[in-house]
């Protein structure tokens, strides 16, 4: 329980930082964030949690698939700000979107023999 709680601070504290950067500097708060920080916890969590090497390098691997539909949601979010949508209408049509996205991307990556384990 004790490693749980380490977890959700550590995690924690890096999104709150990355918050409060952003208000003095969105472009060192938007290197922060676009460094693979989530996929370097929760793989050091994997390994504390059960040293198994194999799962830290399939999640690595499978990040790689998923970056790009990633890249569409953040490419799109200016754009729909900038066309008058405001900040929640913005983030909705993007998530919604960006679902259909990797929805989309899956379906191809499997047909294209790629298959992303459950």
């Amino acid at each position: 329980m004790l490693l749980f709680l380490l977890k959700i601070f550590a995690s924690a504290l890096v999104i709150a930082l990355v918050s409060e950067m952003s208000r003095k500097n969105t472009w060192v708060a938007a290197l922060v964030v676009s460094l693979p920080l989530t996929t370097v916890l929760s793989m050091v969590w994997i390994h504390l949690d059960t040293g198994n090497l194999d799962t830290s390098a399939r999640l690595s691997g499978q990040v790689v698939w998923m970056v790009m539909p990633t890249l569409f949601f953040l490419a799109l979010f200016p754009w729909l700000v900038r066309w008058g949508l405001g900040f929640w209408p913005a983030l909705a049509v993007d998530s919604v979107l960006m679902a259909g996205v990797y929805w989309g991307y899956v379906a191809v990556l499997r047909k294209a023999g790629v298959m992303l384990e459950g």
